[in-house]
């Protein structure tokens, strides 16, 4: 059984930025804004993760999303096996949190996963909603989303509990309207607080007759952003000036936001 499971065997390498490679090139009294754009990167491998701990019937089908509690326990976001995998910190398996349904702690498509101190969220595909648990993966509520709400597509959590989520947003039924970008902040239980930036992007065009279909729409600008650890207000007005070059320019540039 194992050396069947070691096709799908899912090697998780955690990488981290190495400040001395990064500031080596780049003088201490320039800005964090600075150093985002010219700094370099070094990535080194410091753990693998592999299927060696896990049950018999258990396996990494298709992981497509990871994040971390404050312990460093690591939740893998499983789409085919409709499931999330708690490792603890060395990589060792812990428990499964849900399953295949579209009851109350089931899930159908888990694509992206989130963990922020008492609350994990898990956006579903098929089920078209976000799933709020605690931690041991105890069911506490659920938010559908419209289809004319946007599609999220991709889930940060913040330091104070809130979380960050980028929805992309389709008029289908205007097929030269471009989509939109929306990155919001959303309570613990998934209210919304706040809109960070709109932006349009056109990524598909929809076209209906005679056939359904969409026509991808090269050389669009695109959104790309994340969380920091620090430097909230600095990074915030980054965002901000950013996007409006993005605007301006039509060049793709990188986001980042920290609470």
């Amino acid at each position: 059984m194992k050396n069947q499971k070691l096709v799908s065997v899912f090697a998780i390498l955690i990488l981290f930025l190495s400040a001395v490679a990064v500031v080596s090139s780049i003088p201490s009294e320039k800005s964090l804004a600075e150093l985002y754009r010219t700094g370099k990167i070094r990535l080194i491998p410091e753990l693998t993760i592999d299927d060696k701990s896990f049950p018999e019937d258990v396996f990494f089908e298709s992981p497509v999303d990871i994040c971390f509690d404050d312990k460093n326990n690591l939740y893998a976001c499983d789409y085919k096996a409709n499931n999330i995998k708690v490792l603890d910190p060395s990589g060792k398996f812990m428990k499964t949190i849900g399953r295949k349904g579209q009851g109350p702690g089931e899930f159908e498509m888990p694509f992206q996963v989130a963990i922020s101190k008492n609350r994990l969220v898990v956006w579903e595909l098929s089920n078209r909603r976000i799933s709020v648990l605690n931690p041991e993966g105890e069911f506490i509520k659920s938010v559908q989303i419209a289809i004319n709400e946007g599609w999220p597509r991709k889930i940060r959590a913040l330091p104070n509990g809130d979380f960050v989520i980028e929805s992309a947003k389709t008029y289908y039924g205007n097929n030269e309207k471009p989509q939109e970008c929306i990155i919001e902040i959303y309570s613990p239980d998934i209210k919304r607080k706040k809109t960070l930036s709109t932006q349009e992007v056109w990524e598909n065009k929809y076209i209906f007759t005679p056939v359904r279909t969409n026509i991808p729409q090269p050389y669009t600008p695109r959104v790309y952003w994340d969380v920091s650890l620090t430097g909230w207000e600095n990074l915030y007005r980054i965002l901000r000036r950013l996007h409006h070059w993005n605007i301006r320019q039509r060049k793709r540039q990188a986001f980042f936001l920290q609470p």
